[in-house]
């Protein structure tokens, strides 16, 4: 059976954008006219997911309010006569059963999945990072589930990077067998020269439920608990295979690849893609 559970984490505090993340909670930055959050539901529905758990913190109180927005904001708008510029909003939201709890404490990304356990009722999820967003023909988290119903496997998306960048990344331990990639570790950030792969392992994750008995065997680190260190575990133990991508990944957790992800969203928006299209043209024929 496919899986049909997705987590969200949305805790953190968004420090790399302060003071912006002082009111507005990194997952609600704007990518154009929709927040970060929305695409990550939208990729839930396109990839046949039903239930969502949604784990944040109490400061932010603007995301809640986009799950389960004002009604008055519809009444005002069908009053106006401009309901149909939530449709789309609508059309994915109303699919999804949406909880959402909060992250009382920041223990780290496995401590943070450790609270939606009991939700998940011995169920498989896919695992989405807030600030992490993908450009692809097939879902990213739809290539995790198809890959997840050949294996049976935890399974996490791989995304080729230069030398020069696999630094700033986990970098993947393969094994290939059989067509299928399976991941038998991950380095955190090595040196270029020492890096076993090029692939990166970046924030979406199709994660068996026996993950959960893999967290009792990992050590905190200043406090935290990571879940790389457990997904290590289970490739130790030839439980991970992990899938390339096909597509783009956009870190919206960093600045300058905030901006080019707004920016290479803003040029395929049929309404003004070309306009802002030849703004940049003139933009660049002025700087040189």
């Amino acid at each position: 059976m496919s899986v049909k559970k997705a987590v969200i984490l949305a805790g953190g505090w968004g420090t790399r954008f302060l003071p912006a993340t002082i009111s507005v909670a990194k997952e609600m930055f704007p990518i154009v006219d929709k927040p970060i959050m929305f695409y990550h539901l939208k990729e839930c529905v396109d990839s046949g997911i039903t239930d969502c758990l949604i784990i944040f913190s109490k400061t932010k109180k603007e995301l809640k309010e986009f799950i389960f927005p004002n009604k008055d904001i519809n009444k005002k708008l069908a009053k106006n006569n401009k309901l149909s510029l939530l449709d789309e909003y609508n059309s994915v939201r109303n699919k999804l059963n949406i909880k959402m709890i909060y992250q009382k404490k920041m223990t780290g990304s496995a401590g943070a999945v450790n609270l939606a356990k009991k939700w998940l009722n011995g169920d498989d999820f896919v695992l989405f990072y807030g600030d992490d967003l993908f450009t692809s023909d097939v879902p990213v988290a739809k290539m995790l589930i198809n890959e997840n119903d050949k294996t049976g496997k935890s399974v996490c998306i791989l995304n080729k990077v230069k030398k020069s960048e696999i630094s700033r990344y986990g970098s993947a331990v393969l094994e290939e067998r059989n067509g299928t990639k399976n991941l038998v570790g991950i380095i955190e950030k090595p040196k270029a020269e020492e890096a076993p792969s090029l692939y990166a392992v970046v924030g979406r994750y199709l994660l068996t439920n026996d993950i959960f008995n893999d967290f009792n065997k990992i050590k905190p680190k200043n406090g935290e608990l990571y879940l790389t260190d457990a997904i290590c575990e289970q490739a130790k133990n030839g439980k991970c295979a992990g899938v390339v991508l096909k597509g783009k990944y956009h870190d919206c957790g960093n600045k300058l690849e905030y901006a080019k992800c707004i920016t290479d969203f803003t040029l395929k928006n049929s309404e003004f893609g070309k306009d802002y299209l030849q703004y940049l043209k003139e933009v660049v024929k002025k700087e040189n």
